[in-house]
């Protein structure tokens, strides 16, 4: 199996509670053009401590796809449409194990346009 590095691919994610939001978010995150992918997850149970008590929700996960120079201005987005006061926002770094699959990701970052946003 070939290994392929891009070391400036992320995975970023997020959840809400609302449909409408989630869709909301993705829909953002694409009108960027700096991402080449969003995935919504429906029905994820989530248990979280919150204000002093624990809660229990079910949450859609959102997830897309990254180069390292466009966190920043994505994790913005996610917030400015956010339902939540305090959002999770986390990005992972990704092995990814297919050459083809890495290539894609950033021969489509770079036909959105992308590259013309970063300094």
């Amino acid at each position: 199996m070939e290994t392929h590095y891009c070391s400036e691919a992320f995975e970023l994610i997020t959840t809400t509670d609302d449909q409408v939001t989630s869709q909301r978010i993705s829909d953002q995150l694409v009108q960027s053009r700096r991402t080449p992918c969003v995935k919504i997850y429906p029905g994820c149970l989530s248990r979280y401590f919150w204000n002093g008590s624990w809660h229990e929700a079910t949450e859609y996960v959102i997830v897309t796809l990254a180069l390292a120079p466009d966190l920043e201005q994505l994790t913005a987005i996610i917030k400015s449409v956010h339902n939540y006061t305090n959002p999770e926002i986390v990005a992972r770094q990704l092995k990814i194990l297919s050459s083809d699959y890495a290539d894609w990701i950033q021969a489509t970052i770079v036909e959105l346009g992308v590259d013309e946003h970063h300094d």
